[in-house]
């Protein structure tokens, strides 16, 4: 991926977070140790983190581990976040606006007012031509 794409990076319990500008809007890309694996990815305004236990609901087509994951909606699991505990995830929340399963509010309000959000007006405005182009083909988060 293009580095000019990426507006964010941070690194939580041995794996890389960095919020990206991909095809349909802003999105949380999640690669494993020193950024070589690829884990995962879900669109921001419409991700949470949910926490699964050792049972397997049914609807999970593939198996997962147990703990916390990056989920699109509220089903569609992106990510598995292995070891991550109280302070990863309150980490998570406040760098890229996400939500667990549990809290009540709107997604897209908590991408607003997180730390990635001023990360992406940042780029837009250091980046307007890529911003523009992108701004077109945005499809989860309103405005």
């Amino acid at each position: 991926m293009s580095s000019n794409l990426v507006f964010h990076r941070v690194r939580l319990g041995g794996l890389d977070f960095e919020a990206s500008v991909l095809a349909d809007g802003p999105a949380l890309v999640v690669r494993g140790y020193e950024g070589r694996r690829y884990a995962g990815w879900a669109p921001l305004g419409v991700s949470h983190l949910r926490w699964f236990g050792s049972e397997n609901p049914g609807w999970m087509a593939e198996p997962r581990g147990q703990g916390w994951h990056l989920v699109k909606y509220s089903q569609e699991v992106r990510a598995y976040l292995p070891g991550f505990g109280e302070e990863e995830v309150r980490r998570l929340r406040e760098e890229f606006g996400l939500l667990t399963d549990a809290e009540p509010g709107r997604l897209d309000e908590a991408f607003y007012a997180s730390r990635v959000w001023a990360a992406l007006v940042r780029w837009a405005a250091a980046h307007p031509r890529l911003a523009r182009r992108h701004a077109q083909g945005q499809a989860y988060l309103p405005g």
